[in-house]
């Protein structure tokens, strides 16, 4: 079975892209220590106050797969510099 978790996220005191990759990328760096999840950025590369976060994990069963990520998305929250919202949230 596969989670995917989609993000649309404001990043509201960034203001270039090199703002941006220095807010975006030790969240994902940490969120894939936190979680153990795959964990990348796959929209609005050229946006300096937009990202498209991405989150995907593997396992055998569902319930394991959504306490997953909603560790992440309460991690997240956590997060002062980073406004989210859920675009996607699915499983195959």
């Amino acid at each position: 079975m596969i989670a995917v978790l989609v993000l649309d996220c404001h990043l509201y005191d960034c203001h270039s892209l090199k703002q941006k990759r220095a807010v975006i990328r030790p969240i994902l760096s940490r969120l894939g220590q936190v979680v153990h999840m795959a964990a990348t950025e796959t929209g609005h590369h050229d946006l300096w106050q937009r990202a498209e976060l991405t989150i995907v994990a593997v396992g055998h069963e569902r319930r394991p797969l959504e306490r997953d990520l909603d560790t992440a998305l309460s991690w997240l929250d956590d997060q002062a510099t980073l406004d989210a919202r859920i675009v996607l949230r699915g499983f195959q």
